[in-house]
């Protein structure tokens, strides 16, 4: 019995550690490519995180770069729980700042 909880408890972790690297990757990849000025075409439902903002050029650059930063963090994989948590948080915002400015138009 304790064979298979320690067998399964390895899975987990395995499994979590290839879920934060691939969202790692993809938030990096957002990151880096906003932060140089190269054009992403992402996947349609995470397509406003390459949208450039109202508040200009400085808080875009410093989002992009933070966001990429938050991704090679979660590639590390250390404190990763942490990690996720800023990365929910800057996404969150982004998309809260994207639609207020939607809606002030």
């Amino acid at each position: 019995m304790r064979n298979i909880c320690s067998h399964l408890n390895q899975v987990r972790f395995l499994v979590s550690q290839a879920i934060a690297t691939l969202v790692g990757c993809v938030l990096l990849a957002i990151g880096v490519s906003g932060a140089l000025g190269t054009e992403l075409e992402p996947i349609a439902s995470i397509s406003f995180l390459v949208e450039h903002t109202k508040l200009g050029p400085q808080f875009n650059h410093y989002y992009w770069v933070s966001l990429a930063i938050v991704g090679g963090w979660l590639v590390v994989f250390v404190f990763v729980r942490l990690a996720a948590s800023i990365a929910i948080f800057m996404i969150i915002s982004k998309w809260l700042i994207i639609n207020v400015e939607m809606l002030v138009q």
